[in-house]
């Protein structure tokens, strides 16, 4: 299943109708759309976050995270795009109070951060 906690990782999402698609026989295109939808989404959030939304905000950064994560057919240890928004996250979590659960999501973008990048890398 799609939905998850911050790192589990899977190949299959349901389809409309119930069906399950195997994400991994997705082509290039399909996979760079969904990476494209994901996007939107972190800005989408990043938006409403600004106008401090904040609830909605997680929302939206949640389907940009599971559209990402199924861009690369569940390997977000691979994206820093997926960095980008768990660090949103714990942004947005900070901004509420939530302090353990935005170390959290900002360890995590780290992690992946430091994988895709290196330890030198000035994003990291």
């Amino acid at each position: 299943h799609v939905t998850n906690e911050l790192t589990k990782h899977h190949t299959e999402v349901d389809g409309e109708d119930g069906a399950v698609i195997d994400v991994s026989a997705l082509s290039k295109a399909a996979l760079a759309k969904l990476a494209d939808a994901g996007d939107a989404m972190h800005l989408i959030g990043a938006s409403l976050g600004g106008y401090g939304f904040f609830g909605e905000e997680m929302e939206y950064y949640k389907e940009a995270l599971r559209l990402k994560e199924l861009s690369c057919q569940g390997n977000i240890d691979k994206s820093v795009s997926a960095s980008d928004t768990l660090h949103c996250m714990g942004f947005s979590m900070d901004n509420v109070g939530k302090s353990e659960e935005a170390i959290e999501y900002y360890d995590r973008a780290l992690e992946i951060r430091i994988e895709c990048l290196g330890q030198d890398d000035l994003r990291v």
